[in-house]
C-alpha cells in the first residue's frame, strides 16, 4: 500500500512542452511522485491551462515568464493530497510558487518552488531569508521545503546566509548538472534522519539531473470511499414483491407522520439488501476512471503477492508475484479497452446531448477543469481535509445563514393573486401506481437511499 509520506520530484526540464512525456512516464508515474515541481518550463500565456494533465494529477500549477521567454515554475500534485497554492507577494521578475501541504497531524508544510536565473542577482533568496518566518507563522505552517533551480552558486553569500539565519539544510549533496555543479538544492528544516535525496536521470533533453527527495513525514490525504454496488440484473424482484405483500404494514405503521416514512423506508432497504445480489466497492482519489473492482481484486492479490515474496524470496513465491502481475497488466488492458468502448457507445448514442458530449470529451482528452475543493479552514484554527469533513463545514456555514432570529414567528399574510383555492388533493392507487412505473430506473437515489430500481419494479402486481 502507499506510505503516507511525501515524495517530490525536483527536475530542471528546460522546456515542458519538449520533455513531458519522458518527465511523465520515467519519472512522476515510475517513482510514484506525490509532488513534481519542474523548473525552466519555457511556458507562456499562449500554452493553454490545461496543457500537460496527467492521469491521477491536478492540472500544473504554473508561473510563467512574462514579457520575455525562458524560465518559469510548475507544479503538479497527486490527486487526494491536500494542498493549495498561496497567494505571496514576491519580489519584481521573481519565478516562485508556493504551496501549504496539510500534514498527518494537521499542521502545514510550506512548500517553496522557484527558479532564479543566473543573471538575476540575490533577491529571490534575500526575500526567502528575510520573509521565511513571516510566511511560515502566517500561513500556520511547522516546516518548510525549498526546491527548483537557484543556481545559488553564483549568490554564495546570500545562500550561506539563508541557510544560517533560517536554521535549514540542503541535503542535495551530488552534482545536479551535466558538468558537476549543484544547481538544485532541497532545502529543508526537517531532520537528517527525515529526509533522504537521491540523483536520477536527465529528463529528455534537459542537461540537469531530476532530483527525487523523501521525506518521513506524514501527509494528509483524501480518504478511500466505500458504496454498495447493486447488481440489479440479478435481483430476484419476485420475492421481494412477495415479502412486501406479507408485510404486517398496520404493526410496522405507527406513530406519527416522519416515523411511518422512516419505518416504510427502513422496511424497503432491508428487502432491498436481502433479495439483490451487492458487493462492497472500495475507491481511492487516485484511481482512473477504468479501474473499477475487479481491477482492484487482481491489485491486492499482486500486493499480496509481492509481500510474500519479500518475506520469503523463494523461486516458487517469485514465479507467483510474476503471475500476478501479468494479470494485473492483462487486466488494466482489459479494463481501458471496455471504459474506451463504454465511452465510444455513449458519444455514438443517440440520446448524448451537446452538455454531454463535451464533458465527455474534455475528460477523455484531460482539458476537464474540474478540480477538488482544497484543504478547509475552520474558524478555530483546524483544517478539514477529508470529503466528508469539507462537506461538514460547507454545510454548517450555509445553515446558519438560513437560521431565522424568531423561528415560530407567524408567515406573513400574503395577498391572494388568483381566483382559484386548492383545497383538496386527491390521491389515488393508481395515481400512484401510473408515477412509480413512471420512475427513471438510471436516476440515482435520493436522500433516503431508496433506489428508483426498487420503487419502479415493486410498483408491478404480483
Amino acid at each position: 500500500m502507499r506510505s503516507p509520506n511525501l515524495t517530490v520530484l525536483s527536475a530542471n526540464v528546460r522546456g515542458l512542452r519538449t520533455n513531458i512525456g519522458d518527465l511523465t512516464h520515467n519519472f512522476i508515474l515510475s517513482h510514484r511522485t506525490d509532488i513534481a515541481v519542474v523548473t525552466e518550463t519555457w511556458l507562456t500565456s499562449e500554452v493553454e491551462s490545461t496543457f500537460g494533465k496527467i492521469p491521477g494529477y491536478t492540472h500544473w500549477i504554473r508561473e510563467d515568464r512574462h514579457r520575455r521567454q525562458g524560465g518559469g515554475v510548475a507544479i503538479c500534485l497527486k490527486e487526494g493530497l491536500q494542498a493549495h497554492r498561496l497567494d505571496i507577494e514576491t519580489p519584481p521578475l521573481t519565478e516562485a510558487v508556493f504551496l501549504r501541504v496539510v500534514m498527518a497531524n494537521g499542521t502545514g508544510l510550506l512548500l517553496c518552488a522557484m527558479y532564479r536565473s543566473p543573471r538575476q542577482g540575490p533577491d529571490p533568496i534575500n526575500f526567502l531569508t528575510e520573509h521565511l518566518d513571516d510566511l511560515l507563522t502566517r500561513h500556520r505552517c511547522r516546516h518548510v521545503l525549498i526546491v527548483g533551480d537557484l543556481n545559488h552558486h553564483m549568490e554564495g553569500a546570500a545562500y550561506e546566509n539563508l541557510l544560517m539565519v533560517q536554521g535549514l539544510t540542503d541535503y542535495v549533496t551530488f552534482p545536479t548538472h551535466e558538468r558537476g555543479g549543484t544547481l538544485d538544492p532541497a532545502i529543508t528544516d526537517l531532520g537528517e534522519d527525515t529526509v533522504t535525496c537521491h540523483q536520477l536521470g536527465q529528463v529528455g533533453s534537459s542537461d540537469h539531473h531530476a532530483i527525487l527527495i523523501k521525506t518521513e513525514v506524514g501527509v494528509a490525504r483524501e480518504e478511500a470511499v466505500s458504496r454498495t454496488i447493486w447488481l440489479w440484473d440479478r435481483a430476484d424482484w419476485s420475492s421481494l414483491r412477495k415479502d412486501l405483500q406479507r408485510t404486517d404494514w398496520g404493526a410496522i405503521l405507527t406513530g406519527c407522520a416522519d416515523e411511518k416514512a422512516r419505518a416504510f423506508t427502513e422496511r424497503l432497504k432491508s428487502l432491498q439488501r436481502q433479495h439483490v445480489p451487492h458487493r462492497q466497492y472500495t475507491s481511492r482519489p487516485t484511481d482512473q476512471p477504468w479501474f473499477g473492482n475487479r481491477c482492484r481484486l487482481v491489485a491486492e492479490r499482486k500486493y499480496s503477492a509481492w509481500r510474500r515474496y519479500k518475506r520469503n524470496p523463494t523461486l516458487r513465491n517469485k514465479t507467483i508475484h510474476r503471475e500476478a502481475c501479468r494479470n494485473m497488466t492483462a487486466t488494466s488492458m482489459w479494463a481501458q479497452r471496455r471504459w474506451e468502448n463504454d465511452l465510444r457507445s455513449k458519444l455514438c448514442g443517440p440520446g448524448v446531448g451537446s452538455k454531454t458530449w463535451w464533458s465527455l470529451i474534455k475528460e477523455r482528452q484531460g482539458t476537464s477543469h474540474q478540480e477538488t475543493i482544497p484543504p478547509l479552514t475552520r474558524l478555530d484554527g483546524t483544517t478539514a481535509t477529508s470529503s466528508k469533513e469539507k462537506a461538514d463545514l460547507l454545510a454548517d456555514i450555509f445553515a446558519t445563514k438560513m437560521t431565522v432570529a424568531d423561528p415560530n414567528r407567524p408567515p406573513p399574510q400574503l395577498a391572494q393573486e388568483c381566483d382559484q383555492e386548492i383545497t383538496m388533493v386527491e390521491v389515488t392507487q393508481g395515481k400512484v401506481e401510473h408515477l412509480l412505473r413512471a420512475v427513471d430506473v438510471r436516476k440515482a437515489s435520493g436522500p433516503d437511499d431508496v433506489s428508483p430500481q426498487v420503487l419502479r419494479h415493486c410498483s408491478i402486481r404480483v
